[in-house]
């Protein structure tokens, strides 16, 4: 009796399951086209291409008309601004270029007062070099000019006007720079 109960139950169950399955399995709604929906999406992005492609075209001829008027209109021969002139001095920076110009027309006093760091005649100047410092310390004294800091490539010193030329020519000398003074921060 327990024998035929238990095939009776194992037969509930197993019917109950295919019910289940059954249920599960026999959806009614039909299964989308696929093939259908992927040309339709292809559809869609070759027109946007499309769309993309004409409006690239279109600024791309208002750019070479633009670009067109645009050369028929400039000068020729001659760029818009000039470059501007070449120190006389390349190894003077463009302030002791400016200072060395006026020689002969202003005192000399006035040409290093117009310095950003000056004292009498003497103008304050960072001479940069590859070589040969002791030479340049020794021309420098020697001219009159007082040495106030020697560095492995650099010396500061107050420089005669007058002697800012022959100083750049100096062998080892790269730079001649003005001394610019710092300036306190700014804060709000």
């Amino acid at each position: 009796m327990l024998v035929g109960m238990r095939h009776k139950a194992v037969l509930v169950l197993g019917c109950a399951l295919l019910a289940v399955m059954l249920a599960a399995c026999g959806d009614t709604q039909p299964l989308p086209d696929i093939e259908a929906t992927v040309q339709a999406r292809l559809a869609e992005e070759r027109v946007a291409e499309a769309t993309v492609e004409v409006r690239a075209l279109a600024l791309a001829k208002v750019m070479a008309e633009a670009t067109a008027q645009a050369v028929s209109t400039a000068p020729t021969g001659q760029p818009s601004r000039p470059f501007p002139n070449k120190p006389k001095y390349p190894r003077l920076d463009s302030t002791l270029n400016k200072l060395v110009g006026q020689i002969g027309s202003r005192s000399i006093a006035d040409i290093a007062s117009s310095a950003p760091i000056s004292i009498g005649d003497l103008v304050a100047v960072t001479v940069r070099f590859s070589h040969n410092s002791s030479s340049i310390v020794d021309f420098l004294e020697s001219v009159g000019a007082t040495v106030a800091n020697i560095g492995a490539d650099y010396i500061e010193a107050y420089t005669p006007v007058t002697v800012l030329v022959p100083l750049s020519e100096q062998d080892g000398v790269l730079r001649v720079e003005t001394i610019i003074p710092s300036e306190p921060a700014v804060t709000d």
